[in-house]
């Protein structure tokens, strides 16, 4: 997978409305991928508004970590 092109700064609203969107399918025995909810905040209790493939938090965290 290419990695992501850099952009100028946006919003959190910004964010979610260049966010791609679909339905899961319903859960089979063959067909069951891994998601990480997105969280409106950073409380377990918190509601989430999506939901990431482990690889797209992998990249967040590397991201992160290299940010001064």
């Amino acid at each position: 997978m290419p990695p992501p092109t850099p952009t100028a700064p946006q919003s959190f609203l910004q964010i979610l409305v260049n966010c791609d969107n679909f339905r899961l399918p319903p859960p089979t025995a063959k067909s069951t991928e891994p998601l990480v909810p997105w969280l409106l905040f950073p409380s377990p209790t918190s509601p989430a508004v999506g939901l990431l493939r482990p690889e797209i938090v992998a990249q967040l965290h590397t991201e992160n970590a290299s940010s001064p």
